[in-house]
């Protein structure tokens, strides 16, 4: 594997670890209610909007794939 799937693969992972934790959280409404006082989704909602939230979702996605291009066609060997 190139370091590009390697770094892919390691992003699909992780995101599928932190899904599986939040699910299996979510199961105690008092973990529940804890998470909900940690999110930040009201306090950016309000500052930003409705749309300004989705597209703060979008820039993030647009910076992770050029972080993840960047990785992919980097000229640094790996050991």
């Amino acid at each position: 594997m190139s370091k590009g799937n390697l770094f892919a693969t390691g992003l699909v992972a992780g995101g599928a670890l932190a899904g599986v934790i939040v699910a299996i959280l979510s199961v105690n409404e008092n973990v529940t209610t804890a998470l909900e006082k940690v999110s930040a989704e009201t306090g950016l909602t309000t500052s930003l909007g409705a749309e300004g939230y989705k597209w703060l979702g979008v820039v993030f996605f647009a910076v992770m794939g050029f972080i993840l291009y960047r990785v992919a066609t980097s000229k640094k060997k790996t050991v």
